[in-house]
């Protein structure tokens, strides 16, 4: 199991909890605190799911998990790639879907696009996870009145300073994601990029191949899928001494990451060559 020492920062309150990132049990059935069955089932196409015999929602793939005094969680698979699910509260009192953004087109939902991490009843606590190389998850608490959303974001503090030999070919053969999620290469790469050249270089690796040592050189590359001729992007970092380069690709517009007075490696003029 995976654990993760999550801090908090709520309004008025901090929650500290040790998480087991696969802490939720998928249910068939909850009862209501007025006896009323909350049930999940096979319809005709997909799944039901049904209050005591009357459906609610259907055509769907859902699943439910008790999420304590926040209530009945229910999570909705679409099918889809791109976006495939979004995610509901029931009020075990009145067996009505809350309302968690009262100004959106669709009021009850939340946390959509995002997959389920985990769930602590006991801390109103609810744990989702998108692809994003600055966050370790989406965090959603339920105060009895509204839904307050946050991030637990990855720190960069108190980490060792990057330096070049085997903290860099450690990520040989690794997925680009989890060296990009690695505060240490977070740090090394802004060196050279600007925090909003990072957030880009990120979304446009999300489509990628393992890293792989080639001259010298650590090399990713990696593009947005469906996109990769107008969205992609490079990153080199020399193995003797740690030294980043990065070059993104952005319909046209070029963004490079060099130290003033180096030549682009290898890796960079290819890519300028495939993406001039």
């Amino acid at each position: 199991m995976r654990h993760l020492f999550i801090g908090l920062a709520l309004t008025a309150t901090s929650v500290a909890a040790d998480v087991d990132l696969d802490a939720f049990n998928y249910v068939q059935e909850v009862v209501l605190e007025d006896g009323r069955r909350l049930t999940t089932g096979q319809g005709d196409y997909a799944t039901e799911l049904m209050l005591d015999g009357e459906v609610l929602i259907e055509e769907m793939q859902i699943e439910l998990v008790d999420a304590g005094a926040a209530g009945i969680l229910v999570e909705i698979a679409n099918g889809g790639n791109a976006c495939p699910y979004s995610f509901r509260l029931i009020n075990r009192v009145t067996g009505q879907f809350r309302t968690i953004e009262p100004d959106s087109e669709r009021p009850e939902v939340f946390a959509e696009c995002e997959a389920l991490m985990s769930v602590v009843p006991d801390a109103n606590l609810i744990l989702t996870w998108r692809y994003d190389t600055r966050s370790y998850a989406k965090s959603y608490v339920w105060n009895g009145y509204a839904m307050s959303v946050g991030e637990i974001a990855i720190p960069r503090d108190e980490v060792p300073e990057p330096e070049g030999g085997e903290m860099v070919a450690r990520w040989d053969g690794a997925d680009p994601f989890e060296m990009l999620k690695d505060p240490v290469e977070q740090n090394r790469l802004l060196r050279v990029i600007s925090e909003e050249d990072f957030e880009r270089l990120s979304w446009f690796m999300s489509f990628r191949s393992p890293a792989k040592i080639r001259d010298g050189f650590l090399v990713a590359d990696g593009c947005i899928k469906y996109l990769c001729d107008a969205q992609n992007a490079v990153v080199a970092i020399r193995v003797s001494d740690g030294q980043p380069f990065v070059r993104i690709y952005d319909e046209g517009d070029v963004t490079l990451g060099l130290v003033e007075g180096e030549d682009m490696p290898p890796a960079l003029v290819q890519h300028a060559l495939r993406a001039p």
